[in-house]
């Protein structure tokens, strides 16, 4: 019954006067019984809302929690036996966010780099033309850092991991990787595995590329992390954004079904060695690994019984990727991926150990002719580079004739780079 009753005189029943009051008292219980379940009529309208997330027009978004479409607990527990993969679902919204205001982050660690500025709730890739909402809890991190700049009379925060500076970071990689994308070179159609994927910088992305490229029939992303926090991250993040072409394994990569030793206790961004790699050790390194760090048990790529066909395979196991391609071969070998990896020598005449074993195994036992460096850094070591690996000639020219500019660069870019002009 509607609250805005005009009285007008009128002549009623008497069985209409007796019963009015008892109609009004009904009325407000059960309007009453429907704020509380939560079924109101700006649900739908919220939901379309989140369908559309990158809409920029829109200042203001509402975050909170997990509704039931999404899940809650995910099993992310190490060397899980097959991938997690998702669908889209819709996250609760609660509190108001300002979605336009920004914050300023310095980057310590690249003094060159300095100051920039960054919207403080939501991301931007320029390469994929992708907009990332964060989650609460990425949103929390960012508050607690401004306001305790504030409270010490600071108008930067320094940037501690944090999302925001990883658009405009290995900005000439993700470039090439998005234009052979949308050329067709990288097939929409095909998936993608992305090791070291942290909390999916790289993966959704290029999940969201994929899905738009390809929307009736696109691949996957597969990104695998030894860290459960941050698979966990890349999972919120992919709900709260729509994404529904994401798999996940929190895992360590290795040659075979193994102990590795990492380089910590921590298994974030952490660096491993083989068993072999660890007993070449001398004996006083031994011994500090030993103090310092852990055992871990690693997987090959290849004992991931459902991984679908895949058209790129990118890896980024912090010096481990000889390794991580040796129990990969099969998986190679079946799908022919381009493939990028990092390293410090020229690719055709590596000294480094791991370089030497990347460029055997590639050029020698699985048939890569092709491979160039992308002329960028790629780390905070100067001579740290990414490359790109061609599987044979066909593929080789057609990426040529899309990024052979790029990949051709004269001038080093920079590891984090604002403007990246094309050439």
């Amino acid at each position: 019954m509607n609250n805005d009753i005009c009285m007008r005189k009128v002549k009623l029943p008497l069985v209409v006067v007796l019963l009015l009051p008892i109609i009004i008292i009904l009325q407000i219980i059960h309007h009453s019984l429907w704020l509380q379940s939560g079924c109101y009529n700006n649900k739908d309208k919220r939901s379309d809302r989140l369908d559309k997330p990158h809409n920029q027009e829109e200042t203001t978004i509402r975050r909170e929690s997990l509704l039931e479409a999404c899940p809650s607990e995910v099993d992310t527990t190490p060397t899980r036996e097959g991938l997690v993969c998702f669908a889209k679902c819709t996250m609760q919204t609660a509190n108001k966010l300002n979605m336009q205001e920004k914050i300023n982050i310095k980057m310590p660690v690249i003094p060159s780099f300095g100051t920039g500025e960054f919207f403080k709730y939501k991301v931007y890739f320029p390469e994929e033309d992708v907009w990332l909402n964060l989650t609460t809890k990425l949103s929390n991190d960012i508050d607690i850092a401004v306001q305790k700049a504030r409270n010490d009379n600071q108008s930067v925060i320094n940037d501690e991991g944090y999302l925001h500076p990883r658009p405009i970071t290995e900005r000439l990689m993700r470039r090439i990787v998005a234009k052979l994308l949308k050329a067709g070179v990288l097939d929409p159609t095909r998936s993608i595995v992305n090791t070291g994927s942290w909390i999916g910088d790289n993966a959704l992305p290029w999940a969201t590329m994929l899905a738009r490229l390809s929307p009736d029939n696109h691949g996957q992303v597969i990104a695998i992390d030894p860290s459960e926090s941050f698979v966990k991250d890349m999972i919120e993040l992919a709900n709260y954004n729509r994404i529904g072409n994401l798999c996940v394994q929190t895992s360590v990569l290795s040659s075979k079904a193994s102990r590795v030793m990492a380089r910590g206790k921590s298994t974030d961004h952490v660096g491993v060695l083989s068993e072999q790699q660890f007993d070449n050790l001398k004996a006083m390194r031994k011994n500090r690994l030993l103090h310092l760090g852990s055992w871990l048990n690693a997987i090959p790529l290849d004992s991931i019984s459902n991984l679908p066909n895949i058209s790129l395979l990118h890896l980024d196991v912090e010096g481990h990727e000889g390794e991580v391609l040796e129990g990969a071969r099969f998986t190679i070998n079946n799908n022919r991926p381009i493939i990028i990896t990092e390293g410090y020598d020229e690719w055709q005449n590596p000294i480094d150990r791991n370089d030497k074993k990347v460029y055997d195994i590639l050029t020698t036992e699985l048939d890569y002719k092709h491979a160039i460096t992308i002329n960028e850094l790629c780390g905070l070591k100067g001579n740290a580079r990414n490359r790109i690996w061609f599987p044979d000639d066909e593929i080789y020219e057609k990426a040529m004739s899309v990024v052979g500019k790029d990949l051709g660069r004269n001038q080093i870019v920079p590891w984090m780079a604002r403007e990246l002009p094309e050439v």
